[in-house]
């Protein structure tokens, strides 16, 4: 999955990207290239972590959806900015 999000060109105009249900172990390195990109989703996955520069987006995200991962661990400035909204619900 982190080579789909790798070989999206960053010139992509892409507002929303979901990465529901996939399996994923860790937020795919590469999101922060697309600039207008507005709402992630990566639910239903089995993420386990939230590293310090895993969630560098830029400044026009406004939601990050993580639920229903196994989130146990988030390391300190991970979660930029104050006008993001994020979901963590656990299964």
């Amino acid at each position: 999955m982190q080579a789909i999000v790798a070989n999206i060109p960053p010139t992509t105009p892409l507002d929303v990207l979901v990465l529901d249900g996939n399996k994923l172990t860790s937020i795919p390195a590469g999101l922060p290239q697309f600039e207008t990109l507005v709402r992630v989703s990566l639910a239903r996955n089995s993420i386990g972590s939230v590293a310090s520069t895993d969630l560098s987006l830029t400044g026009n995200v406004l939601l990050i959806d993580l639920s229903l991962n196994q989130i146990n661990a988030i390391a300190t400035g991970s979660l930029p900015g104050t006008n993001l909204f994020f979901y963590f619900f656990k299964s």
